[in-house]
């Protein structure tokens, strides 16, 4: 089983995190998003911010929208509708700065959402040390969320998508 829980570091970073402002807000916020996977986070959709078309090297378009709700603590969210295979993918990304890693606010994030939704056999979570990145993967019947902490991002990137 790849469970990680890091119990212990998480009352400690969620101390200094922003996650941890209110916590009740965070689960609030949450719920708020993961309620609208099924319908594409259309409600959650304010003004487009980008549109790109398909390209040689990328043959998704992606379209990217401000969002009218965020999770606590992150510095900005957006709501993106990608095409795969003719078909619409939708997302709510949400961004959080690195506290004091990419990987310790990964640990906290994630934990703080399975405080919120509680945790189930399906999750899991990696993690490399040595680079500061690490991602954890949190499933549910109608939705899933991504935590990631990758080389190519400077924060650490919280992605809901509807189950496809």
């Amino acid at each position: 089983m790849r469970i990680f829980i890091f119990m212990a570091a998480a009352s400690v970073l969620l101390a200094s995190s922003p996650v941890a402002a209110d916590s009740t807000d965070f689960c609030t916020d949450l719920q708020t998003i993961t309620a609208q996977a099924t319908s594409g986070f259309v409600s959650l959709r304010a003004a487009m911010l980008t549109s790109q078309a398909a390209t040689a090297d990328d043959d998704h378009p992606l379209t990217t929208y401000a969002a009218t709700t965020s999770l606590a603590g992150a510095t900005r969210c957006e709501a993106d509708d990608m095409a795969n295979n003719g078909k619409s993918r939708l997302f709510f990304t949400c961004y959080f700065a690195a506290n004091p890693t990419k990987l310790a606010t990964l640990q906290t994030v994630a934990n703080a959402i399975v405080d919120c939704i509680g945790i189930d056999q399906s999750d899991d979570m990696d993690e490399d040390d040595s680079d500061d990145t690490g991602e954890a993967h949190i499933s549910r019947a109608n939705f899933r969320i991504t935590v990631l902490a990758a080389d190519s991002y400077n924060d650490t990137h919280v992605i809901i998508s509807g189950n496809y």
